[in-house]
């Protein structure tokens, strides 16, 4: 996939996850300012997840470009936009583990727990810096490969 092709993906998710006037303008001078970049991807993940910043709500759209250099992460939610650039050189740690999330709900006053299990990529940039990227267990085998890629990289 190019670089334009992923940035019409998020573009078009900007919609679903209801991102306010000033996040799609912030976003669309991220790209006008792009083609500077000069971004070249080897490997993306994307997806739309809960916003992990217990400050904001909402959905975000993460997004993470692999380049020959540099990894490119992108968190876009309704009302904020983050956006980061590494070396690869400069990474830690790269792997992924499986994450089980117990909850619990009363149902006609019965408890009933209930066990998901998560897959997530973590990179480590720095001492106490971390990227990570916590999806559905089925994704586990694309988050393994952008691990070995990574590690492979660095």
């Amino acid at each position: 996939m190019t670089i334009q092709e992923i940035f019409n993906d998020i573009t078009k998710r900007l919609i679903t996850i209801k991102a306010s006037e000033t996040t799609i303008m912030a976003y669309n001078s991220f790209l006008n300012e792009s083609s500077n970049l000069n971004i070249k991807p080897i490997r993306h993940f994307i997806q739309i997840a809960r916003n992990p910043n217990p400050q904001f709500q909402g959905l975000v759209i993460e997004c993470l470009i692999v380049d020959e250099q540099r990894l490119y992460d992108i968190v876009i939610g309704t009302d904020n936009i983050d956006i980061n650039s590494i070396w690869i050189k400069d990474l830690i740690k790269v792997g992924i583990q499986t994450i089980p999330v117990i909850s619990k709900t009363k149902e006609n006053e019965q408890e009933i727990v209930k066990k998901e299990y998560f897959a997530q990529l973590l990179i480590t940039y720095s001492p106490g810096n971390n990227y990570f990227y916590k999806t559905n267990i089925e994704r586990i085998g694309e988050l393994y490969q952008l691990a070995s890629l990574l590690t492979n990289m660095r």
